[in-house]
């Protein structure tokens, strides 16, 4: 999927936004302070919030991409002394 804008003489493709890969590195780098599953964010419907330390500090996820968070937030809370979230 791409994005296409017109700059005035051509129409330019700019590729997506790596929005997963970054939040699964941010996971790895330490920069998750927490996580839920909200039924209605922002009017999405279900999704779970990811709660970073840096910004942008909330990234939602839908429930189709859950399983490729799955062990990284499994490996979290296992390093943590309290659970913030539970999938």
């Amino acid at each position: 999927m791409s994005i296409f804008y017109n700059t005035g003489k051509s129409v330019k493709t700019i590729g997506m936004y790596p929005y997963h890969n970054h939040n699964k590195k941010r996971i790895k780098n330490g920069e998750l302070a927490g996580f839920e599953i909200t039924q209605n964010y922002r009017n999405m419907g279900e999704c779970l919030l990811l709660y970073f330390k840096t910004p942008p500090f909330v990234r939602p996820v839908r429930p189709a991409r859950y399983a490729e968070y799955e062990p990284l937030l499994k490996k979290w809370i296992g390093t943590k002394e309290t659970d913030t979230g539970q999938i």
